[in-house]
């Protein structure tokens, strides 16, 4: 499965930005905004499409340029795809789509599965930039993610989970615990890199005895 999937894109405009956030609360669905910076001159029918993966389906879609209800048109679902299209004003230079998830997020008593499709514009890309693509995840308290995609993530000081890319993915997808894990795969990396390290150190201090007179 590609973690990028980019439509043929609309003529006349440009994805600048993307904003996802979403709150994971106490049920199984979650709801998301998809807040998108776009640059576009004439008014325009803007393509999108989403990857229900995994079993997760989008409901409720909805689209807003500052909070002005847009015209949405969606397709009947085929295999995993959500498509459909939004009717955008000329000199539109940002929109929201917001749509809930539903099965979005799997909870036992210590773990959290959290699948979160995005739904991305038929519009180009002109520049891959960091962080063109952020998203901000609130978690319940007490748990941490364990490992996802994207793979590199920052907590901040509210608890919140917020990932970067440069470039505008298909999903939002991690797991997450409420015990302490000793070995994510970001602390196994970190911890086989300090040990070659050491490893090396040794060796060559080995050597730097062995050659003394």
């Amino acid at each position: 499965m590609l973690p990028f999937l980019l439509l043929l894109a609309s003529p006349g405009g440009e994805i600048l930005e993307a904003r996802l956030s979403a709150s994971v609360a106490e049920g199984r669905d979650v709801a998301v905004r998809l807040a998108y910076r776009v640059e576009t001159s004439a008014a325009d029918r803007i393509a999108f499409s989403a990857l229900e993966i995994d079993g997760v389906a989008i409901e409720e879609l909805s689209a807003f340029a500052a909070e002005t209800p847009l015209p949405v048109d969606l397709e009947p679902r085929s295999g995993r795809m959500r498509a459909g299209a939004i009717d955008v004003p000329a000199e539109t230079n940002s929109l929201e789509l917001r749509y809930v998830v539903r099965g979005g997020a799997d909870r036992t008593e210590d773990s959290l599965r959290v699948r979160l499709p995005v739904a991305v514009l038929g519009l180009p890309i002109e520049e891959a930039r960091t962080g063109l693509f952020s998203s901000v995840v609130d978690l319940p308290d007490g748990f941490s993610v364990i490992d996802g995609f994207p793979s590199h993530f920052v907590v901040s000081p509210e608890g919140s989970h917020r990932w970067e890319l440069p470039l505008v993915p298909t999903f939002v997808a991690f797991r997450a615990s409420s015990e302490t894990v000793l070995l994510t795969p970001p602390r196994v990396v970190t911890t086989a890199i300090i040990l070659l390290l050491v490893a090396m150190g040794f060796v060559g201090a080995r050597g730097a005895r062995a050659s003394r007179p």
